[in-house]
């Protein structure tokens, strides 16, 4: 099943709600996660966007008579731009979500988190 990247601003909400949760964080806390976590959602889903459009000017090239090496540079170029512009929205998200908690709810937060990625 191919994830539809329409559906990340609903998987983020859900995300951050289970991890309010799991910190015991007031309502207010939740109301501002909440907030991040839906304008860094629209944000990223712009991204995304470009991120489609850099992948339909790359199958544009290879389907190309001729490999045309400064389209290909160019193209890496704007990917890795759009690559870094998402990289900060998150760094950006994820700092501003932290000082919405207090220290011990960042150390429950962490507990949380790492209990979820053992395998």
């Amino acid at each position: 099943m191919r994830f539809n990247g329409g559906d990340a601003p609903r998987m983020a909400g859900w995300m951050v709600d289970r991890l309010m949760y799991d910190v015991k964080a007031s309502d207010a806390q939740r109301d501002k996660a909440r907030a991040i976590v839906d304008a860094t959602a629209g944000d990223l889903q712009q991204l995304a966007r470009l991120h489609s459009e850099n992948h339909a000017a790359l199958l544009s090239i290879v389907k190309e008579p001729t490999v045309d090496r400064n389209k290909l540079e160019s193209l890496r170029v704007r990917s890795m731009s759009t690559l870094d512009e998402s990289s900060k929205h998150l760094s950006t998200a994820i700092g501003d979500l932290l000082e919405v908690l207090t220290p011990e709810q960042r150390r429950q937060l962490a507990d949380s988190v790492e209990k979820w990625h053992r395998f």
